[in-house]
C-alpha cells in the first residue's frame, strides 16, 4: 500500500515507481479535474475509488467530472437508527441570518453547552483566537485557536488536550471541520453563514459520532444555517451531476419537537429543535449554573497513559493546564 498526498501525487507521479491495482480517494470531494487526469496518465489500468461523507466541492459543484457512478452507503436515519450516530438538538434563530449574529456566541455558549467539549468555527481567524483568549479569561474554562498555518506538533498537542479533556473548546474555521476524529466532543458552535450544504455538514458531523456516555450532540446554529441547509441528521439525496446535495426528508415531527425560545442574549428569537429525541429538550427550565474551573490534578497513572498514547510535549501541555487552573 503506497499512502501520498495530492501534492505528492501532482508533482511526483511520474517518479513513483508503484503500480497499483486500486487508487483510492480520500475525502475526495476535494480533488479537482486536473489532479484527477494526472492519476489517469499515471496509472490508466488501476480503477479509483473515491470516499467522501459529502460529495460536494467547496464551490458547490458536484464530482461528475471525475467519478462514473455513487454508491450511497448510508443514510443519517440508518446510522441514527443503528446508534452510530447520536441524537441531536439544533439551537437557532428563527430566520437565516446570512452573516449577522443573534447576539455574543461566547455568551450563547454559556447559556446553552457550558462543560460540554465544543468545537467552535468562526468566519475568520482573528476571530477564532480572540473567542479562545476570552473564554480563557473568565472561569478558568480553557480553549486554543488552531487555524490552517499551526505546526503540526502544536495541532497534534492541542487536539490531544482536548481528547483528554485538559482543553474544553477547540476554536478554528476550517482547520477542524475535517479529519478530526474526537467522539467525546458533544457542541458544534458556529457562527458561519455556510454558503453550501458540505460544508456545514462536514462541520457539524464532528459531535455527530456516538460514545459512551454521551446521550446526544447539541449544535448551536447561530446565523441559522440549517434553514437553508437542512437539519443535521436530515437525510439526503446525492448527484455527481446538477446539484450535488438535496435533503431528502426531516427526522423530527415539527409539531410536536419544536418550541419557541428566547434568550437574553439578544432580541432575536431563538428556536430549539430535536433530532432523533424521544422528549424534546426545554433550555429555557434549565438553572444558571456557575462555571467551575477543573481543580483536580492528573494522577502518576494518569500521566503515564498520556505519556505512553500521546507523546512527552501533550503530557508536559496537560500537567502545566492542570496545576495552572488548580491555582
Amino acid at each position: 500500500i503506497q499512502v501520498a498526498s495530492v501534492d505528492t501525487i501532482r508533482g511526483a507521479h511520474d517518479r513513483i515507481d508503484f503500480k497499483p491495482d486500486l487508487v483510492v480517494l480520500d475525502e475526495c470531494h476535494h480533488f479537482m479535474a486536473d489532479t484527477y487526469r494526472l492519476l489517469v496518465a499515471a496509472h490508466p489500468k488501476a480503477p479509483l475509488l473515491g470516499l467522501t461523507a459529502t460529495p460536494q466541492r467547496s464551490d458547490g459543484r458536484a464530482l461528475g467530472d471525475i467519478f462514473q457512478e455513487m454508491v450511497v452507503a448510508a443514510h443519517y436515519s440508518q446510522l441514527l437508527k443503528e446508534g452510530r450516530i447520536t441524537p441531536v438538538t439544533v439551537v437557532r434563530p428563527n430566520a437565516y441570518l446570512g452573516t449577522d449574529l443573534p447576539g455574543d456566541p461566547i455568551e450563547a455558549w454559556y447559556s446553552f453547552a457550558q462543560e460540554r467539549p465544543t468545537f467552535a468555527f468562526f468566519n475568520r481567524v482573528t476571530e477564532a483566537q480572540d473567542a479562545a483568549k476570552r473564554w480563557n479569561r473568565t472561569n478558568g474554562h480553557l480553549a486554543a485557536c488552531i487555524d490552517a498555518h499551526t505546526g503540526k506538533s502544536w495541532r497534534d498537542s492541542e487536539i490531544a488536550n482536548f481528547t483528554l479533556g485538559t482543553r474544553q473548546i477547540l476554536t478554528s474555521v476550517a482547520a477542524l471541520t475535517e479529519g478530526v476524529d474526537v467522539p467525546r466532543a458533544s457542541v458544534a458552535m458556529s457562527t458561519r453563514s455556510f454558503v453550501f450544504e458540505g460544508a456545514m455538514l462536514q462541520a457539524f458531523g464532528r459531535v455527530l459520532r456516538a460514545c459512551p456516555g454521551k446521550e446526544s450532540a447539541l449544535i448551536l446554529d447561530l446565523t441559522g444555517a440549517t434553514h437553508v441547509h437542512g437539519l443535521p441528521l436530515d437525510d439526503r439525496e446525492y448527484s455527481l451531476e446538477g446539484r450535488a446535495i438535496t435533503k431528502r426528508g426531516s427526522n423530527y415531527n415539527e409539531s410536536e419537537e419544536r418550541q419557541p425560545y428566547c434568550q437574553n442574549i439578544a432580541e432575536t428569537n431563538m428556536e430549539v429543535v430535536s433530532v432523533g429525541m424521544k422528549v424534546p429538550a426545554h433550555f429555557s427550565d434549565l438553572p444558571e449554573r456557575k462555571i467551575r474551573p477543573v481543580v483536580r490534578l492528573l494522577s502518576t497513572e494518569r500521566q503515564k497513559q498520556i505519556f505512553q498514547k500521546y507523546g512527552a510535549r501533550a503530557l508536559r501541555s496537560a500537567v502545566d493546564t492542570k496545576a495552572r487552573v488548580a491555582k
